[in-house]
């Protein structure tokens, strides 16, 4: 194969895997970001309900609060009317015995002051119990806004449209550089081989070698042919 169409193929592998490497990350990058849209929205699911479990819980907090202010109310009118009853009870024991003057105005006035005793007992009462519950509606929030915190904290951001280009964009440089590198070296292959030119071959030329006679008869002979 030539270095011509060697360079051709891996122009176009090189070309090729900067194509494939773009269409893996672009799919890896929308992959990513479905995934955090279908985190988010079940983070918001999540979150919704946690705040619905929380309006449920203030409403039944709000009917006992109801429920506490009735109670109370009726408490109140029961425990007036039972010392009313007390006190008209004292006064006709009172009346039927002839019995007047400081000392039945005094019964008469303890058992109004154990009454309002009493009612003072239940007011504090109902104020615990106010107090209790909207104490309960606080934890009851903030302990629904720590959960919604950490479910929100949870989530990672979207991914950079920015960051994948950039990648995308080293990975086409790296693969240029191998493809460069490897070119330069064919050029080199080329040069080693074909670029030095080759040395001419010296001929060979025949010398006459010159004969020395061996003996006076051959001396005669070369003077005779002289």
């Amino acid at each position: 194969m030539s270095f011509t169409g060697f360079d051709d193929v891996n122009t176009f592998l090189k070309f090729s895997q900067i194509g494939i490497s773009a269409l893996a990350k672009g799919r890896e990058y929308k992959e990513e970001v479905e995934l955090r849209h279908k985190q988010f929205a079940d983070v918001q699911q999540q979150a919704a309900l946690n705040n619905q479990l929380l309006y449920n819980s203030y409403v039944n907090l709000n009917e006992r609060e109801q429920l506490e202010y009735k109670k109370h109310a009726f408490d109140q009118f029961e425990l007036q009317f039972d010392i009313r009853k007390a006190v008209a009870a004292r006064l006709a024991l009172q009346g039927s015995h002839n019995k007047s003057g400081g000392s039945a105005e005094a019964v008469v006035m303890n058992i109004r002051r154990q009454g309002l005793y009493s009612l003072q007992r239940k007011d504090f009462n109902y104020e615990v119990r106010l107090r209790n519950l909207q104490i309960q509606r606080n934890n009851e929030a903030l302990e629904t806004q720590s959960k919604n915190n950490a479910l929100y904290n949870s989530l990672q951001g979207f991914p950079s449209a920015t960051g994948l280009a950039l990648s995308i964009g080293g990975s086409a440089l790296q693969y240029a550089s191998e493809w460069a590198k490897g070119r330069n070296l064919g050029d080199e292959d080329k040069g080693a081989t074909g670029g030095k030119a080759s040395s001419p071959t010296p001929k060979k030329t025949s010398v006459p070698m010159m004969r020395f006679p061996d003996s006076d008869t051959d001396i005669a002979a070369h003077w005779h042919e002289k």
